[in-house]
């Protein structure tokens, strides 16, 4: 008996203690995901600081994540390892397909860990984000005004060391600002994802105050902010909305695929901006329907990118499509 008393309070101090820290961490989950610039470079990998935070929960609450990862994701693991193998019996290079199995293992993991934040501290999860959206739209109206009115030259309207601000430029007689990101693609993409979350949430929480922030945010930062994608973003958003709020999404990435997979002639040579971007698709368009179906697996794209060395009226083309090559490919 002695030693039940004994271990009582020790056992609801240590429940306290890992409640508290998990409120903590699902906090500045939330607060980083707008925030690409935040991350660590480790050995070619960038660890942005919401996988970090998602992983020190797996650490936490390794049971919740597990238990996740089991019934939720372990069929998209098994078939991401099938395509890493074949990636590598494809190219040769065990190197491309490693690093993104890798990247994708720690994403798996991190999704196990937001899921279960989501379950126990969802308001301090929404609450982080919604921090986090507003410290970068105030930023990205700083780079604004900076570009608007002072040709960029204000204190800090990029940060090199961070990688902050790369893209910033006018296009179209608009200032493009990045936020705490490279470019303003990244920055409208994070912060549409982010409105959305969070718009979803204060409906669902029948939270007005949570809601009418997150738009007012939202729309803010859009402002600011020019990119093709993210007109692009706008308007499939806009044409899949019933399928969205149907959760229809594997009915949504298809559409989207075959729709740029059409445009791709007509776009192609339009500029360097799209020649980089939908190059993927041009190649996609010419393999054979073997290559079509199985593609060349997973992360075997940044190898088959470089064998075609494409060029843009005499200039050399970065790769701006990896992520949505890398599953062309």
């Amino acid at each position: 008996m002695m030693s039940l008393k004994a271990t009582g309070p020790a056992t609801g101090l240590t429940a306290r203690v890992s409640s508290s820290a998990t409120q903590v961490l699902a906090w500045a989950t939330g607060f980083f995901i707008p925030i690409k610039a935040a991350r660590l470079d480790v050995a070619g990998l960038s660890l942005y600081l919401p996988y970090l935070a998602a992983v020190a929960v797996a650490l936490v609450a390794p049971s919740g994540v597990q238990g996740v990862i089991r019934s939720r994701l372990a069929a998209p693991i098994i078939v991401v390892t099938v395509f890493a193998v074949w990636g590598v019996v494809r190219t040769g290079d065990p190197v491309g397909p490693a690093v993104t199995f890798a990247k994708l293992l720690i994403t798996f993991v991190a999704t196990g860990a937001f899921v279960v934040l989501l379950r126990r501290h969802e308001r301090h999860l929404y609450l982080g984000l919604l921090s986090g959206v507003a410290v970068s739209v105030v930023y990205a109206g700083y780079q604004w005004l900076s570009g608007r009115f002072f040709d960029f030259g204000l204190p800090f309207t990029s940060i090199a060391a961070l990688k902050v601000g790369i893209g910033l430029s006018s296009r179209y007689g608009l200032t493009r600002a990045t936020g705490l990101t490279e470019e303003p693609s990244f920055f409208a993409t994070l912060l549409v994802g982010s409105t959305l979350l969070l718009v979803a949430y204060a409906s669902r929480a029948k939270q007005p105050g949570i809601l009418k922030a997150s738009v007012a945010l939202g729309v803010l930062g859009l402002f600011v902010t020019t990119s093709n994608n993210l007109f692009a973003t706008i308007l499939i958003l806009a044409a899949a909305w019933p399928f969205i709020r149907r959760r229809r999404i594997a009915v949504i990435l298809a559409a989207y695929y075959l729709i740029a997979i059409v445009l791709t002639p007509f776009v192609l040579n339009r500029d360097v901006t799209y020649y980089s971007r939908f190059f993927a698709y041009a190649v996609f368009r010419k393999s054979t329907v073997i290559t079509q179906v199985l593609g060349h697996g997973v992360g075997a794209y940044p190898s088959f990118f470089r064998m075609f060395h494409p060029r843009f009226q005499g200039q050399d083309v970065a790769s701006l499509a990896s992520v949505w090559g890398g599953f062309l490919f």
